[in-house]
């Protein structure tokens, strides 16, 4: 059993962890950082998302973990640049891929 949750846990992350590097928020992968760049903060989300989350829950948190690793200071961007990566967790969380 805790392989199987495991195993569940670590795909998810990977998924996660492609649809964060895949919209690259800060333009670290596009400057060359390393693919496992932003894992600490798809690590901090995916214990926090569920299906059923409102894209509205899913912007907030992406927001507030960006903020939280990267600052208010300009360097997270906006609140609307993580628009599009909340659409994309929610649509990811209510499918049978999840």
């Amino acid at each position: 059993m805790k392989t199987n949750i495991r195993a569940t846990y670590k795909r998810r992350l990977m998924h996660l962890r492609e649809l964060v590097n895949d919209h690259d928020p800060i333009g670290l992968i596009a400057g060359g950082a390393p693919l496992d760049e932003y894992d600490m903060e798809s690590s901090s989300m995916l214990p926090r998302i569920s299906p059923g989350q409102s894209v509205d829950e899913i912007h907030d948190l992406v927001y507030d973990v960006f903020t939280k690793y990267f600052g208010t200071d300009g360097v997270s961007g906006t609140r609307i640049a993580y628009t599009l990566i909340a659409q994309d967790i929610h649509d990811w969380i209510n499918s049978t891929e999840f």
